[in-house]
C-alpha cells in the first residue's frame, strides 16, 4: 500500500476491466510505484485512504467530483479490492510505525550501520515470532481468533434459513445476505476478503454444528506462519572485522550549486 502523492493523474483505463494490475500514478514522480508497476506488474496497488484524505485537505484547490479524484474509489474502498489477498487493510499504518518507530534510530545513521541495526532487528524480531507460534492455544493465529470472536458476536442476532444443500439466507436486520459454505463466500464479501468467516458465515456454519477453524483461510494457520520465518538471517562480526576491500572507496556524490531565486 503507497501513500499517494498530492497531485494525482487520472488512471488509464476502467480499473474494473483490467485484470492484472490496478494502478494510480502520481504526476511526481517518486519512483516506487513506477518501480511496482514495472517489476511487479500483476500485484494490486492500494492507496492509503488516510493519506488521501489529508492530501484532499492539504490541497484546497481540488474540487469535489473532479475527475483525478473520482478515481480514487477503485484504489481504496473495499468494494473493489480483489479478493485473492486475504486482506481489507484500507490504511497504512504498517508502514508508518516501522518507519517512525521501529527504525527511527537507525535512519539517521550511516548507511551500513542502519543496515547492520536493521539487521539485528529483523533477527532478533524472527526468533520472537517463532517463539511466539508456540503459545498459540488453537492452529488458528490469536489475531484470527480474536476476529471470530467479535464476528460470533454478530452471528448471535442473525437468523439463518437453510435451503437444504450447502446455500444459506442469513438474516441480519435490515439485509439479508447469502452464505455458501462449499465456495466459502458470503454476499457481505468480508469472508472473501478478509479470509475469516464472517458474522453471517458463522451464523450457517453453527447450523451444521461444524468446526470454524476449517473454514479460516490458510494464511492464518500456524502451518503457512512457520513458512514465513523459516529462514534464518545468521550473526556477523562487527565492521572493525570485516575484510578489508581492495577496490576503490565509494565518494559521496558531488554537491551541486543551485541559483538563488531572488
Amino acid at each position: 500500500m503507497l501513500d499517494p502523492g498530492s497531485d494525482i493523474s487520472e488512471d488509464e483505463g476502467d480499473p474494473a476491466e483490467n485484470d492484472e494490475v490496478v494502478d494510480l500514478a502520481p504526476r511526481k514522480e517518486s519512483g516506487l510505484h513506477l518501480a511496482l508497476i514495472d517489476v511487479l506488474p500483476n500485484v494490486e496497488i492500494r492507496w492509503c485512504a488516510r493519506h488521501i484524505r489529508a492530501n484532499r485537505k492539504k490541497d484546497r484547490r481540488v474540487k469535489k467530483g473532479e475527475e483525478n479524484y473520482r478515481q480514487l474509489p477503485w484504489h481504496h474502498l473495499r468494494a473493489y479490492f480483489k479478493e485473492h489477498s486475504k486482506c481489507d487493510v484500507v490504511e497504512n499504518n504498517i508502514r508508518v510505525r516501522l518507519s517512525t518507530a521501529w527504525i527511527l534510530g537507525a535512519r539517521f545513521k550511516s548507511i551500513i550501520t542502519m543496515l547492520e541495526e536493521i539487521r539485528v532487528k529483523v533477527m532478533e524480531r524472527m526468533n520472537h515470532m517463532r517463539e511466539f507460534s508456540e503459545k498459540w492455544i488453537t492452529d488458528v493465529a490469536p489475531m484470527a481468533m480474536d476476529i471470530l470472536r467479535k464476528n460470533a458476536e454478530i452471528a448471535d442476532n442473525c437468523e439463518v434459513k437453510f435451503n437444504g444443500d450447502l446455500g444459506f439466507e442469513i438474516h441480519d436486520p435490515p439485509y439479508k445476505h447469502v452464505v455458501d459454505l462449499r465456495k466459502k463466500v458470503c454476499s457481505c464479501r468480508s469472508w472473501q476478503l478478509k479470509g475469516i468467516p464472517c458474522g453471517h458465515a458463522l451464523t450457517a456454519i453453527h447450523y451444521k454444528d461444524w468446526v470454524v477453524d476449517t473454514f479460516v483461510d490458510h494464511w492464518y494457520k500456524k502451518e503457512t506462519y512457520l513458512k514465513a520465518y523459516n529462514r534464518f538471517i545468521q550473526p556477523m562480526t562487527n565492521m572493525k572485522m570485516w575484510p578489508k576491500s581492495d577496490r576503490p572507496a565509494i565518494e559521496p556524490p558531488r554537491i551541486t550549486a543551485y541559483a538563488v531565486k531572488t
